[in-house]
């Protein structure tokens, strides 16, 4: 599965992070995307991602699942995107399918 993302996998851990800007930041850190321009990183994150192949393990995300927002936008994301189904089970696990 791996060998379908041509741009990488990226094992991303957000369990200290609490606010959706912070979860943004970080992503785009982990990715190596600079923040140097006056450009909202949550856009620069959007511009990276459009053109790329890459599986995106972000743990602990459903902390700040505001931060989802950069990835709600199809268009931004041009069908490259994979969905997964992820479950929360009553004692706090989570199953995912890829």
């Amino acid at each position: 599965m791996v060998e379908e993302f041509n741009d990488g996998v990226f094992y991303i851990p957000l369990e200290s992070i609490t606010k959706a800007d912070l979860a943004v930041k970080t992503i785009a850190h982990e990715l190596g995307i600079p923040h140097i321009s006056t450009t909202p990183v949550g856009e620069l994150l959007k511009d990276y991602l459009k053109e790329k192949q890459v599986l995106l393990v972000l743990d602990n995300f459903e902390q700040v699942l505001t931060a989802a927002s950069f990835l709600g936008e199809p268009k931004a994301l041009k069908g490259a995107a994979r969905g997964s189904d992820v479950s929360f089970q009553r004692n706090g696990h989570k199953r995912a399918r890829l």
